[in-house]
């Protein structure tokens, strides 16, 4: 009976192999995860920048077609600023 057996060998590469792939399921996914969640972040932000900048640009063109239609002031709304 030899003093150290074929299994033990066998255990230990099973154990080497299985942290070499447990450390690469951890970077896979952590990496994974960010990249969607950076890709999410941009395209909301694109959709809420693109929401923004049409409906500031409503806005505008609103007040400039207008013509005519005074506030309760009585200034015309042609001239009023609507942070554009």
């Amino acid at each position: 009976m030899p003093v150290i057996d074929l299994r033990t060998y066998l255990r230990d590469a099973h154990m080497l192999l299985m942290f070499a792939l447990g450390i690469t399921y951890f970077v896979f996914f952590v990496t994974t995860l960010e990249t969607v969640k950076t890709h999410v972040e941009r395209m909301l932000t694109k959709l809420y920048m693109n929401g923004s900048y049409t409906g500031r640009h409503f806005r505008v063109g609103e007040a400039t077609t207008c013509t005519g239609i005074t506030t309760s002031a009585g200034e015309s709304i042609e001239h009023r600023s609507y942070g554009a």
